[in-house]
């Protein structure tokens, strides 16, 4: 948490200053490309992992009725 506000208060003091605004913009840019970078990665990896629990669940309910005899 501290280093979140440290970035805050660098990127407050960027803004306050009013010069480098390409400096300011591609820190800025940066910042919120990582953080949806990261979340949707997070997001891709949870929906491959319950995509593959899905797959493996109904690979073994189709072989249950055929291990008890019933086809």
């Amino acid at each position: 948490m501290a280093k979140r506000e440290g970035r805050k208060s660098l990127l407050l003091k960027l803004v306050d200053n009013g010069r480098h605004t390409w400096l300011k913009l591609l820190i800025i840019y940066t910042n919120i490309f990582l953080r949806v970078k990261t979340d949707l990665f997070c997001l891709l990896l949870v929906t491959q992992l319950r995509l593959m629990d899905l797959d493996k669940n109904m690979s073994t309910a189709t072989t249950i009725p055929s291990t008890l005899g019933v086809n």
